[in-house]
């Protein structure tokens, strides 16, 4: 050793031996020391060798004593690395002669945890690469399943690889779902898809079933009558447990009752219009035709309206005001009052007279069924009208549902109605004739 560099002494050179960074020969009366991998020739003129000590012209022998042999060096590392102490990172490179990334011959580059050094002949070196064993290699680890009861998920090892069965659901009452994002496989029960249909087996009265499978045999399960005098007792129409009508109020609807207050009602099915009277000869309730006096009342409707609504001249317009009567007979007569309130000028000319014309509409059968005018003497100046009024009568052609509505039409400009949230209204009577 000289300066402090250790070398690995390699005797006599070798033309026909590679030499490697460090290693030390002699040559020709001279000692040199490999700079790097190298097949060169040493001489002091050499790139890849670097002079130790230059020998005598004559060749006598060189003082070697100030270097240490290859044997003197394996000696030094091994009592060094046999020392109980604690090594530097510079202690460690010095002890394998200056940190093997320094040997031309090895190519380390980021080494990761695993790997292990591997001679590439196209760049004459070592260096460092994942082992990968193939497919027909690797270890002779395998698996297994375990446990006394159950289904093995493991199948077999082909190769390095280990085979497994995938999970599968047998039917819509299980969910399999790969929860990726938690690496887990998540197993669930559909609760939708389970009902007492697909369920095999019957379920105990403790657990709110019968325990039984047909329904008689549920109904003696739990104490209840049979079938059979279910049957029996629901077609009994004789009044089987004797309820009075005290018991059952005079609040109470009766639906399909045969008897008021006692009395028989026949089952005749009514028509339209027919009224319950008490047929003295039969001594039971009848339905029949309602008969009454000219001149009386049937019966009544109304309907009003506050929709605002702007006429302009012309055509007669729908202002929202409309009744709907269903009449008992064909022989009766309608009659209505009509009130229009809220009669605001829009636009239009000062006319000396101005009309509104009026019309009752049967939007049932399409027909107008009452229609007047109105003027208005005068200079047409101001703004708002007094309320508009007509009566008027309509014959019944049908017992079926109709429905009327008013319609008003101006002489010219616009007119507004229901203006100011007034309102309008409607009444239609039928009358006996």
């Amino acid at each position: 050793m000289s300066d402090g560099l250790s070398v690995i002494w390699g005797g006599d050179y070798s033309p026909t031996k590679t030499y490697y960074k460090n290693q030390a020969v002699f040559h020709e009366g001279s000692s040199y020391r490999a700079i790097r991998t190298t097949t060169e020739e040493p001489s002091p003129e050499a790139l890849d060798w670097d002079l130790l000590a230059s020998g005598s012209d004559n060749g006598e022998p060189i003082d070697l004593s100030d270097y240490y042999t290859k044997t003197q060096t394996d000696t030094l590392l091994n009592n060094k690395a046999n020392q109980s102490t604690t090594y530097t990172k510079t202690e460690v490179d010095n002890l394998i002669l200056d940190n093997l990334v320094e040997l031309d011959d090895v190519a380390i580059s980021s080494p990761s945890d695993g790997q292990a050094l591997v001679y590439d002949s196209s760049i004459s070196k070592w260096t460092n690469e994942t082992i990968s064993t193939g497919g027909g290699g690797g270890e002779v680890n395998t698996a297994s399943n375990v446990g006394t009861a159950g289904v093995g998920i493991y199948k077999q090892k082909t190769g390095v690889n280990l085979e497994f069965k995938k999970l599968n659901a047998g039917s819509n009452k299980i969910t399999i779902t790969d929860d990726t994002s938690n690496s887990e496989v998540d197993i669930n029960v559909s609760e939708s898809n389970l009902t007492l249909d697909n369920l095999g087996g019957t379920l105990s009265i403790s657990k709110g079933g019968t325990g039984s499978t047909s329904a008689s045999a549920a109904l003696s399960a739990l104490g209840g009558a049979s079938s059979s005098s279910l049957s029996s007792h629901t077609g009994n129409t004789s009044n089987p447990h004797s309820v009075t009508a005290s018991q059952v109020g005079n609040t109470t609807s009766q639906w399909n009752a045969n008897k008021l207050q006692g009395v028989d009602v026949v089952n005749t099915a009514p028509t339209n219009g027919q009224v319950l009277t008490y047929n003295s000869t039969t001594t039971k309730w009848e339905p029949t035709a309602f008969s009454s006096s000219q001149g009386k009342v049937v019966q009544v409707v109304y309907s009003s309206s506050n929709t605002i609504t702007t006429v302009a001249a012309g055509s007669f317009t729908n202002i929202g005001l409309s009744v709907q009567i269903t009449p008992v007979s064909t022989s009766n007569i309608l009659y209505f009052t009509v009130v229009i309130q809220g009669i605001e000028k829009v636009s239009g000319t000062a006319d000396t007279t101005y009309i509104i014309g009026a019309q009752l509409y049967n939007t049932t059968t399409s027909s107008t069924v009452y229609s007047t005018g109105s003027s208005y003497g005068g200079r047409f100046t101001a703004q708002y009208l007094p309320p508009y009024s007509f009566q008027g009568q309509a014959s019944i052609t049908t017992t079926g549902a109709l429905t009327f509505n008013v319609r008003i039409a101006a002489q010219s400009g616009s007119i507004r109605f229901q203006s100011n949230n007034a309102i309008s209204n409607i009444i239609m009577m039928e009358v006996a004739s």
